[in-house]
């Protein structure tokens, strides 16, 4: 959420696609503005971000990290060499970001996937601030 608030997905390894259903397959659909696709709203006054997704099903693959080896335990056929979650967002709604990466409506929001195995107990708090590297 800290990187959509800064508008840094890709620079920070995450990539956003849509998820389709057409005749009972799903089908990722490429997003060449992701921006633009989530409706991204930043109001410079209250400093909040407001999203509001074309599709509710949403992909979220991020590059930066495999998988843990425990993930595929649960799901054998999840192995590939990036994170995969899809998260599920209720048709008509918007949702806000603070700049600490706080979002809310956080209980309208269904998470699978990878970030759905490492549920909510390792999640990091709002407060916290990785270290820069130097590249």
């Amino acid at each position: 959420m800290r990187s959509l608030y800064s508008r840094t997905l890709e620079r920070n390894g995450f990539e956003i696609q849509f998820i389709v259903n057409n005749n009972g397959e799903d089908y990722p659909i490429h997003l060449g503005n992701i921006y633009g696709a989530l409706n991204y709203k930043k109001t410079d006054s209250t400093k909040m971000v407001e999203f509001f997704p074309n599709q509710s099903r949403v992909a979220v693959i991020y590059t930066k990290s495999n998988p843990e080896e425990k993930y595929f335990d649960l799901d054998s056929s999840a192995r590939k060499n990036f994170q995969l979650s899809t998260l599920i967002f209720p048709k008509g709604e918007s949702f806000f970001i603070e700049e600490n990466g706080y979002f809310y409506d956080q209980e309208d929001l269904i998470t699978n996937g990878y970030w759905g195995f490492k549920k909510i107990g390792d999640m990091l708090p709002y407060d916290y601030k990785p270290e820069e590297k130097p590249e």
